[in-house]
């Protein structure tokens, strides 16, 4: 039997439904060809091909994740805020396998300060340096700056990836200065 092996053949039963799994090819989306010889075990009769179907499946990314914490435009939130996207679902019931994670201070996400893959199933992170990168005017920081806007999003993947949520907003803490009550200027 092939088994879905490249290259390999398989012997099929006459008068009965054959199946024949090719999910083990992983097919790239280029064309596909199969190829079909007819034998008869006899030499005698000639084998007939009835029908043919081939169904092919795909796998569809899980449903766009939404941004459930901090609360949009949350202010005073830790230099290392806890993110936390809503429930992971899938249409087709695949199991979550990453989660991805960006906090930038702008809207467009095109230089992150912070980034995160998880590498596993996970809808819940805190920002630190030991959990993700640090980048750009953040490099090498451990944690957030004081008193900035910084904008996130998320995306799950069950081996494909979903779209980044709506990005939403939080406000880190602001450094409180202290004054000087004694002695009098």
């Amino acid at each position: 039997d092939s088994a879905g092996v490249l290259n390999a053949s398989s012997t099929l039963t006459t008068g009965v439904n054959n199946t024949i799994d090719l999910s083990g090819l992983s097919w790239s989306g280029a064309n596909f060809y199969y190829k079909t010889t007819f034998t008869s075990s006899d030499g005698v009769s000639t084998p007939v091909l009835d029908d043919i179907s081939v169904i092919f499946t795909s796998n569809l990314p899980p449903n766009t994740p939404t941004n459930s914490s901090p609360a949009n435009g949350a202010t005073g939130q830790d230099l290392n805020v806890t993110l936390t996207g809503s429930a992971y679902s899938d249409t087709e019931s695949d199991p979550q396998t990453d989660a991805g994670w960006q906090v930038d201070d702008d809207t467009d996400f095109a230089t992150p300060v912070w980034t995160r893959t998880a590498g596993a199933a996970e809808t819940t992170t805190t920002v630190t340096a030991a959990n993700g990168t640090f980048a750009n005017e953040l490099t090498g920081k451990t944690e957030l700056d004081h008193n900035t806007t910084y904008y996130w999003q998320v995306r799950y993947s069950d081996g494909a990836w979903s779209s980044y949520s709506a990005s939403t907003t939080f406000a880190t803490n602001i450094i409180q200065t202290p004054t000087n009550q004694s002695p009098a200027n």
